[in-house]
């Protein structure tokens, strides 16, 4: 009940401003330069992103262009939202991510999960499954789900009501072997196909740009997918069948500018291409779903599913798109890209900010990735944490609860305009450029994004950007496990003998060119495997389009690369490198520098012992010669070095040639004479963290 004393928000409002002088622009920058006392205003407050866009310290109504648009949620462009209600119209989806090795194992599983808060079926399919392969016809298996055959995906779904639950099923180059295998389930349980709901869907440019090659023709492709989009159109089911998964290009190092525009182009191509295949554009549009990963910077990631919404809606318009069928549909994946092996908990940290971000951008569904996936495969607890995140920021923070939370925020809405800017800009130069299948096979769009990837490597190595826990504030005495070496092979093996055991080798499949999936699902009851049904209906062609493919990675590799090498190292020799810091001078002379290069030492797993109040070079040399470190570092001032340096550094040369010697700091005047003194590495504030370290595990042969 309102209290009577209760006023409404915009007397209130109108009573706090009264107390405050009104400032300008203008006025708020003097202020602010009076207390930066001479630093460069723009140098100090001003950044830049990865995307080459300027972060101010404060956002107004002013910096939104009045060309912007101004729309309510469930108003085209759509920027806000799909709906007027937001969340409380439709929930986003709780997608995680279930992965096994086998059907009865993911329907273990599965039901666990059902029962503790997911709400989506996803299934991850294995290689062969996503190649329309038999497992007996590749080299090696991963953990994940394989469905050869009929019987392998009802036991993946055994006991549980999928006309109720949908599906998330990303199913590679093409989805109509799967698309009927589930068909052929519903038939056989006399379910209704209509009732099917979800995305079962494939992305055949997305597996060019990651593979590098295609198993047959983009023409072939499109017909597959587009005949399973027809087969669930016709039966009223709404099942999308065509994924973009802008996620793989986000874990190559592609920027947000380019992540957008890649989503934009791809899109594009695949409307035209079921626009060619008699879909109308209405149909065609609500065949697609997006799947974007959410990254680290929580702002910008906002902004980037705002921007991709209210970009894909000029997109659909210019095709003759209704605005009622312009709903986006979109995927959030949290990042692998700056997902760390050490210091691991720090991922639970990363993945709940890139949910937030996810929910607060508008997403339709979440898949929250487990914080020790890159470990081991994630075992329940870690499950159950990556599930319960999405859970308390439902039912606990209640982000449910609010209607386009970042709506009217100045910064999410300049960004959103600037990225808008810029990838409106780049999907033009890819179409111009003949579209995203030309970019790719000229390779083009790969470069552009390993020129990325390089320089966030850069910021990284530089400390302009940081992980913490690898780049910063590592835990040198950490180490990590990794998967045990014949697990696939084991998995392999094991596929292979339930083929064997129930494989109909002379089985013929007869397809019907007019209504394929029918033809499949008939195949699919009487037993056929996927490989078999892929072999009666792909046609025959020479037209494999090929590309570069999208290098993937983790901007944490090279680091953790560093900490694996001294972990290798100790265990060949029983015992860990050691590291010793020869403090010099007053405790405040060295000890900023001494604990600057612990902190850059740790970051390889080094671990550091100090010697600390050095007297002499005499005594420096007994402490080297009693302790036997692999890497000797000098901390002082600046004003200090040249006192003992030069002297120190020859006679520990003389005594002890193999001994690594680095100094803390860069004194310009001296760095000439100290490295002829002896001096292998300096550690500042500028160094390439792994061009410095990797430097000295080299020269103490380390590595």
């Amino acid at each position: 009940m309102r209290n009577k004393n209760d006023q409404p928000l915009e007397n209130l409002f109108d009573r706090l401003s009264r107390q405050f002088v009104n400032a300008t622009d203008a006025e708020w920058r003097s202020a602010a330069e009076k207390l930066l006392k001479g630093k460069s205003f723009e140098k100090t407050l001003i950044s830049r992103t990865i995307e080459n866009i300027s972060l101010s310290p404060i956002y107004g109504a002013s910096d939104v262009p009045e060309t912007f648009p101004n729309a309510n949620p469930g108003e085209f462009p759509f920027q806000r939202g799909a709906t007027a209600g937001g969340f409380f119209n439709r929930n986003w989806q709780i997608a995680q991510e279930i992965r096994a090795n086998s059907p009865r194992t993911f329907n273990s599983m599965l039901k666990n999960d059902l029962s503790r808060g997911q709400n989506v079926i996803h299934l991850p399919l294995d290689f062969a499954t996503r190649s329309a392969m038999d497992p007996d016809k590749v080299a090696s298996a991963e953990n994940a789900v394989p469905v050869s055959r009929l019987d392998d995906f009802s036991a993946a779904i055994d006991d549980v009501d999928c006309s109720k639950i949908p599906f998330h099923i990303y199913c590679g180059v093409s989805n109509i072997f799967i698309s009927a295998i589930i068909a052929a389930e519903f038939e056989k349980h006399h379910r209704n196909i209509a009732e099917l709901t979800g995305n079962i869907a494939a992305d055949p440019i997305g597996e060019l740009a990651t593979t590098g090659q295609l198993p047959t023709s983009l023409n072939n492709l499109y017909n597959e997918i587009a005949s399973a989009g027809k087969f669930f159109a016709e039966h009223r089911a709404n099942v999308r069948s065509w994924m973009i998964c802008a996620d793989k290009y986000h874990n190559a190092g592609a920027d947000t500018v380019q992540e957008i525009a890649v989503a934009l182009a791809t899109g594009a191509e695949y409307l035209r291409a079921m626009l060619e295949r008699g879909f109308s554009a209405d149909a065609a549009i609500r065949q697609i779903t997006f799947q974007i990963a959410i990254g680290g910077q929580f702002f910008m990631e906002v902004a980037k599913l705002r921007t991709l919404r209210m970009l894909w809606g000029n997109i659909a318009r210019a095709f003759g798109v209704s605005e009622t069928a312009m709903e986006m549909n979109i995927h959030a994946v949290t990042s692998q890209w700056n997902k760390t092996r050490y210091d691991a908990h720090v991922n639970m940290l990363r993945a709940t900010t890139e949910a937030m971000a996810a929910i607060f951008g508008g997403c339709n569904s979440l898949q929250v990735a487990p914080y020790d996936e890159l470990l081991r495969e994630p075992d329940d607890f870690s499950r159950r944490i990556a599930r319960n995140i999405q859970l308390i920021l439902r039912d606990e923070s209640h982000l449910d609860a609010v209607i386009d939370p970042a709506g009217g925020a100045w910064y999410i809405e300049k960004l959103s305009d600037e990225l808008a800017t810029a990838a409106w800009q780049k999907f033009r130069q890819i179409e111009k450029s003949g579209g995203i299948i030309e970019v790719l096979e000229t390779s083009s769009l790969q470069q552009e994004i390993e020129k990325t990837a390089t320089e966030r490597a850069n910021r990284l190595a530089t400390g302009k950007d940081r992980l913490v826990g690898t780049t910063r504030y590592a835990n040198a005495k950490e180490t990590v496990e990794f998967f045990e070496a014949d697990t696939n092979r084991s998995i392999l093996e094991h596929r292979k003998a339930t083929l064997d055991k129930n494989h109909n080798v002379g089985m013929q499949v007869q397809i019907d060119q007019s209504r394929p999936i029918e033809s499949l699902m008939r195949a699919a009851q009487n037993g056929a495997t996927i490989g078999q049904m892929r072999e009666a209906i792909r046609e025959s062609d020479d037209a494999f389009p090929r590309a570069k493919p999208l290098q993937i990675h983790r901007a944490a590799e090279a680091f953790e690369f560093l900490r694996l090498a001294v972990e290798r190292y100790s265990g060949k020799q029983e015992y860990p490198p050691k590291v010793l810091l020869l403090n010099f001078g007053e405790l405040s002379e060295y000890k900023p520098r001494a604990d600057f290069a612990r902190g850059f030492l740790e970051v390889a797993g080094l671990q550091v012992t100090d010697f600390a109040a050095v007297t002499s070079v005499e005594n420096s040399i007994g402490e080297i010669a009693e302790s036997q470190p692999k890497i000797v570092v000098f901390c002082a001032s600046d004003e200090r070095y040249p006192d003992f340096v030069a002297e120190l550094t020859t006679s520990l040369k003389a005594q002890h040639p193999a001994t690594v010697v680095a100094l803390a700091g860069y004194p310009q005047e001296h760095i000439e004479s100290f490295s002829a003194a002896g001096v292998d590495e300096f550690i500042h504030i500028r160094s390439n963290i792994v061009a410095t370290l990797s430097s000295l595990l080299e020269k103490s042969g380390i590595i």
